[in-house]
């Protein structure tokens, strides 16, 4: 009796020091993921984008509300130590923006609501990215290497916008978030976080990007910390401090921060789901008018299984 008795406690003793060991690994499990996407894989990411943008100036207030839902295809085509080769395709596109002076939905999905008016143009703009596929190469850090594939953009966006004259300069600046160097650089901005170094679970790295868009300089300083790690995925902390600066006709800068979190694939180094909020606030002058500004802005990244 009392050698059972013995035998199941250190039976015990065994299992909870193996336990303590097996955390203590966890603990001091290091990883250094990179830009690594399984050859022939396909990776489709559905984002959406709730954007909210206040104005006040000469006592008025202004708002207005965007939101965006994009699905987009990542499709890897060759792999080298050096250098990853995919395609990248835009799969649809739907925004929604109302304010006190327009209201208005274009879904790339639904032709037939898209018959007139700026919702028209708006889908024919989009229409011409819908389908359409880039050729981007990459190196481990997430660096674009090259981009190949936009004139063909550009010109189905050209025969849109020409016979529209003033409105169509107008409705140029709509598109800038899709001109070839706001891919380039939203394609950087979600894939060049990685670490320098191996990182243990608790640990932080810090990444600082400087950035030019629609007429912008934007400077961004972001931490990057692991919380845990468990088959073969890490949940990361991700908090930035950003500027903002505008030039020529429109002078200002703004500042504001922004805090989120992501799931990442250890071995690919693919975000698998990622939330982020943040505001960005400050004073422009515009034809000698000051306006104050704020934009809040929610992002949901999801890989679709």
């Amino acid at each position: 009796m009392f050698y059972l008795i013995y035998e199941k406690m250190k039976s015990r003793n065994v299992l909870l020091i193996a336990a303590f060991i097996i955390a203590g690994m966890v603990a001091q499990a290091q990883i250094k993921p990179t830009f690594n996407p399984a050859q022939g894989q396909k990776y489709t990411y559905r984002t959406a984008t709730d954007q909210k943008i206040v104005t006040s100036f000469a006592g008025q207030q202004m708002v207005m509300n965007t939101v965006t839902e994009m699905l987009t295809e990542i499709s890897v085509k060759e792999k080298t130590n050096n250098e990853v080769k995919l395609d990248l395709t835009y799969k649809e596109i739907v925004m929604t923006l109302s304010s006190a002076m327009m209201n208005f939905k274009i879904d790339t999905k639904n032709k037939v609501g898209n018959t007139e008016g700026i919702e028209k143009i708006g889908a024919d703009l989009f229409n011409c990215i819908i389908g359409k596929t880039l050729q981007i190469v990459v190196d481990p850090n997430g660096s674009v290497k090259s981009l190949t594939g936009y004139n063909a953009i550009m010109s189905e966006i050209e025969k849109v916008l020409l016979p529209l004259g003033d409105m169509g300069q107008q409705m140029g600046l709509f598109t800038q978030a899709f001109s070839e160097e706001a891919i380039k650089t939203t394609f950087e901005q979600t894939y060049t976080f990685y670490p320098d170094k191996e990182i243990k679970i608790g640990e932080s790295w810090n990444k600082d990007n400087k950035f030019s868009m629609a007429g912008m300089e934007i400077e961004a300083k972001t931490s990057y910390t692991i919380k845990s790690v468990s088959n073969d995925i890490a949940v990361v902390g991700v908090a930035s401090v950003m500027t903002m600066k505008t030039g020529g006709e429109t002078e200002g800068e703004m500042k504001g921060d922004q805090k989120g979190e992501m799931r990442l694939g250890v071995k690919t180094g693919m975000p698998m789901q990622s939330t982020s909020e943040g505001s960005i606030k400050g004073t422009i002058k515009q034809q000698g008018m000051e306006v104050a500004m704020e934009i809040t802005t929610k992002v949901t990244t999801n890989l679709q299984q």
